[in-house]
């Protein structure tokens, strides 16, 4: 494992889990602030509740966070003055900061999770209800597969088109969110002729938002701020396709990465 990579990936949670807990402790103290007004029936929990709606907000900020920590080999090329002593390859080197960064993605998914589950917790108590069962339904496996491939694609991408660049991850990322967005606009415009249309949709073949579904099962959806696929895709055709490019996309970065010269 590179040990500069894993303390830059663990100073990224940290700040995070900073930045996530200090949004639920301010949501639970919002809560605890209207009380009165839970306990006067204004809220249900129902029967059960579905995790999926819990895993499609958690997702959503895991997807935030992999675009913020895209373009970590750019920043391996900052010092070029750098000699390293011990005659690791270069691919081994790139493909353990990838693999950092995905496990850091997967963590990142665990601490949302986790976090939206006390504040679930909370609402309860101060509700004066009974935590409700937890139920999976059918398609909490594939919204989790999906969601967190779209992130790991889109980090994925970030780094094969900053590895070879000097410092430049940053630009790169806030780039990549004005791209992806605008594809996604255009593909659901009117007033495009076909042939640009057609030009569109081959773009977004490598856009991670156009596989992201509006997944619906008993009422729950993957996030309310994702558009719909714009690919006519199974939901699990999707996830297969996005983790797919992720890797290729991995691939590419490591040989940009590898052939760039000192």
């Amino acid at each position: 494992m590179n040990y500069i990579e894993y303390l830059r990936m663990r100073r990224n949670l940290a700040w995070f889990t900073g930045v996530l807990g200090a949004g639920a402790l301010i949501g639970m103290i919002s809560i605890n602030l209207h009380a009165s007004h839970l306990r006067m029936g204004h809220m249900s929990v129902g029967n059960g509740l579905d995790v999926s709606a819990i895993f499609g907000i958690a997702l959503t900020a895991t997807l935030i966070f992999a675009t913020i920590i895209g373009g970590t080999l750019s920043r391996e090329n900052e010092t070029p003055e750098m000699l390293r002593t011990k005659p690791f390859p270069r691919e081994w080197i790139a493909a353990s900061v990838l693999l950092t960064g995905l496990a850091a993605i997967l963590l990142a998914f665990a601490i949302a999770s986790v976090l939206l589950f006390i504040v679930l917790l909370d609402v309860c108590a101060v509700a004066g209800f009974l935590p409700p069962p937890l139920t999976f339904g059918p398609q909490t496996a594939v919204i989790v597969a999906l969601g967190l491939g779209v992130s790991f694609m889109w980090f994925a991408l970030v780094q094969a088109v900053s590895a070879n660049l000097r410092a430049r991850g940053g630009i790169t990322i806030g780039i990549s969110w004005a791209y992806f967005t605008i594809l996604v606009g255009l593909s659901h415009a009117g007033f495009l002729p076909a042939a640009a249309h057609e030009v569109i949709m081959v773009l977004n073949i490598l856009n991670p938002l156009a596989y992201m579904n509006s997944l619906t099962s008993h009422g729950d959806t993957l996030s309310a701020a994702v558009p719909n696929s714009i690919f006519a895709l199974d939901p699990w055709q999707s996830a297969a396709i996005v983790w797919t490019l992720g890797v290729a996309a991995c691939a590419v970065a490591t040989f940009n990465w590898k052939r760039l010269e000192f």
